[in-house]
């Protein structure tokens, strides 16, 4: 295998290239980002998932070898079991809190029961020894 050429010897590119790789840059990186914006999310995962589940991949493979695809599809069902599994588990406390949050009795909705009003450290809300009774 022959070298490349020597970086050092070939030309600067002048500022007209520079400037017309930049305007395709971005107008690739527009077209692109254009055509995934309907399934950016699904793209989004499926990268992550790749990233993640790439070096894992490689080290299965020197370790059991040969099935390559049958390995890729048993990392991605157990990569995505797993986040289906996280989202799951706090997906339960959340609702869980919502629903605590939602169900119990608000502070302000109390009424004294002497004066019928709704303020909560009312004076004419206390007992004789100064503690508040509850309503």
């Amino acid at each position: 295998m022959t070298p490349g050429p020597d970086p050092a010897r070939l030309p600067s590119p002048t500022r007209l290239e520079k400037r017309t790789f930049g305007v395709l840059l971005t107008l690739g990186a527009f077209g692109f980002l254009w055509t995934i914006s309907p399934i950016w999310v699904p793209v989004f995962l499926g990268v992550m998932l790749a990233v993640v589940a790439s070096p894992l991949q490689r080290k299965v493979e020197r370790r059991f070898g040969g099935h390559p695809r049958l390995l890729a599809a048993a990392i991605s069902f157990v990569t995505v079991a797993l986040s289906i599994g996280i989202v799951a588990f706090l997906g339960y406390f959340v609702v869980r809190e919502l629903l605590h949050y939602l169900t119990r009795p608000r502070p302000s909705t109390r009424r004294c029961s002497s004066t019928g009003s709704t303020a909560r450290a009312s004076p004419a809300c206390w007992t004789a020894s100064g503690s508040r009774r509850r309503a």
